[in-house]
């Protein structure tokens, strides 16, 4: 008997299309995780001593550093200092160039308040006039000051007393009645003080 040659094979392959897919895939192993070299003794023992000369750096650094910034320190006061020094001894010479001269300006005064009161006038009076506001001026710009005086309560430091004058309101007792001398204070320095009258009350 014949058969056909198309004999059909009988279906026993599972129909991978089939399959639901998390049949048909398989799960991939999970990655294994590296192991750590292995280190021997003497390595270790390297790498202490490593970590120690680490440390070791580091603290060295840190005094360094702690030495350059007080040095830094220092170097800032020393520069601060120099400079008030040289600032203090610039004050100190003005102030004694002011001293020398004051004389002359006082002469100068004088003049010009002997020729008001005999009530002199012209061209010369008007430029002496003229001379002593500029002379004012410089001195003024130069941060030579006059020491209030008239009204003001007495200051040893600043005036100096010539005599006393006796006064019934007490509110004029030790105050400056009058100015004899005009003082003078470059910055805070007294290059001069004021020649005064002190009000003394009558008790």
């Amino acid at each position: 008997m014949k058969t056909n040659g198309n004999t059909e094979q009988p279906n026993n392959v599972d129909d991978e299309e089939g399959k639901k897919p998390e049949e048909a895939i398989e799960e991939a192993p999970a990655p294994e995780e590296p192991k750590a070299p292995e280190v021997d003794f003497k390595t270790k023992l390297r790498i202490k001593d490593l970590e120690g000369k680490v440390a070791s750096y580091e603290a060295k650094i840190s005094e360094v550093r702690d030495y350059v910034r007080k040095m830094e320190n220092e170097i800032q006061e020393i520069r601060t200092r120099t400079e008030r020094d040289l600032q203090k001894n610039s004050d100190k010479q003005a102030a004694e160039f002011f001293h020398d001269i004051l004389p002359v300006v006082d002469n100068f005064e004088r003049s010009l308040r002997a020729a008001i009161d005999k009530k002199e006038s012209g061209a010369f009076i008007d430029g002496v006039r003229m001379i002593h506001q500029q002379l004012e001026d410089l001195f003024k710009k130069s941060g030579l000051k006059k020491i209030p005086t008239k009204g003001e309560i007495f200051n040893p430091v600043l005036h100096e007393a010539l005599t006393t004058a006796p006064v019934d309101d007490e509110n004029q007792d030790d105050r400056v009645l009058e100015e004899v001398k005009a003082g003078y204070k470059y910055k805070d320095t007294v290059v001069r003080p004021a020649q005064v009258i002190v009000g003394k009350l009558i008790q």
